[in-house]
């Protein structure tokens, strides 16, 4: 019997209906026992997941949705919604203390974390130009995918696969200015905190550093790998980073790099600690691990923690400073590896990210 003219992906039966739904984005109505068909309700999205009780129709999507609706397919509503293709890397806080992430389904998604649901969403491009980037299971092209997200100067900033940082406004997600100065993708994205500065951590190894109208004022040259962290002082005048070979590098307010290494650092208080590389994280890494294994780090807001996601789907609280042979805390909720961890302005809670699981988890603190 023909009905879909995609392949069907699910299928229920209810108050003597069979409910089918499909590739090619339909829910169709079948009565049984003599299969004619009663109604062919157009969803929008490639349908999962089907079930039907008490005159109510939930609807699972390829996009990562269930909805709600009446049998007719009328009173449309998300009752949840999520990221739903490739990974998921951006993490960041805003002013009005929501969540933004950032995945590689082409989405920016803002979270309540008091409601715990999805409060906005918006595209990070239109364009689809797939310039070579880091690799991804992803079916969108590399400029659509969203490596770091952050708040700056009032708007919402994502750094792409493609190379590309796009200042979005937080209204209606519209492109107010797009970057193009580093040469390959982009997973480091840290605000000064006096909020006059961004800077821009690439894989083609440089930090380039953005004044607060987005003209760019510098460029931090010395790494000899892609930049994996950037901390800001408290003063916002000097920076330390990160890279994949495992260096620890200082900067002065004018991007050149301080040849002394961290003896001139000493008493430097840092406004973010995500540096995966330094004294005070030097116990985060299990025996046998390499410097990839840790994804993310940062420090409780009194200064007392160190956090860390990883790829053993893990993340852990460690005293600061994690010194070698300290036993930390460890969580597990996330079915792949955390990519980011993060805590709310107060300390009362912690906001993680699994990478292929594409799930925000929040924490409360007991």
């Amino acid at each position: 019997m023909a009905a879909h003219s995609k392949q069907i992906e699910a299928i229920s039966w209810s108050n003597n209906c069979l409910y089918t739904g499909a590739a090619d984005c339909k829910v169709m109505v079948f009565s049984t026992p003599d299969m004619k068909q009663v109604r062919c309700i157009d969803i929008g999205a490639r349908v999962r997941s089907v079930d039907c009780f008490n005159g109510q129709m939930l609807v699972g999507t390829k996009d990562g949705q269930i909805c709600i609706m009446n049998e007719e397919g009328g009173n449309k509503c998300a009752v949840m919604e999520s990221h739903n293709d490739g990974e998921v890397w951006g993490l960041a806080l805003t002013a009005d203390a929501c969540v933004v992430t950032s995945g590689d389904d082409n989405k920016i998604m803002k979270w309540d974390p008091e409601a715990r649901k999805n409060v906005a969403c918006m595209a990070i491009t239109s364009d689809k130009k797939d310039l070579k980037g880091a690799s991804s299971q992803s079916s969108k092209p590399s400029s659509q995918q969203g490596r770091a997200v952050c708040m700056f100067n009032g708007c919402m900033v994502v750094a792409c696969n493609d190379g590309c940082v796009r200042v979005k406004s937080c209204t209606d997600g519209a492109d107010q200015q797009v970057l193009k100065d580093s040469r390959e993708w982009i997973q480091v994205l840290a605000p000064s905190p006096d909020g006059t500065k961004l800077a821009v951590g690439s894989h083609d190894n440089h930090i380039y550093v953005y004044d607060s109208s987005y003209n760019c004022i510098g460029k931090c040259t010395g790494h000899s790998s892609y930049i994996t962290a950037v901390d800001w002082s408290e003063d916002s005048k000097t920076m330390r980073s990160n890279c994949g070979a495992y260096e620890l590098l200082f900067w002065n307010e004018d991007c050149s790099q301080d040849p002394s290494g961290r003896t001139n650092y000493q008493n430097t208080t840092w406004a973010s600690h995500t540096a995966k590389m330094a004294w005070t994280v030097e116990g985060i890494y299990p025996k046998g691990a390499d410097g990839t294994y840790v994804n993310s780090v940062c420090a409780t807001p009194d200064g007392e923690h160190i956090l860390t996601g990883d790829d053993s789907r893990l993340w852990r609280v460690f005293n600061n400073p994690a010194r070698f042979n300290h036993k930390p805390k460890c969580y597990r909720g996330h079915s792949e590896f955390v990519q980011g961890v993060i805590t709310s302005t107060d300390g009362s809670r912690v906001y993680t990210v699994g990478g292929q699981d594409m799930t925000m988890m929040q924490w409360k603190k007991c």
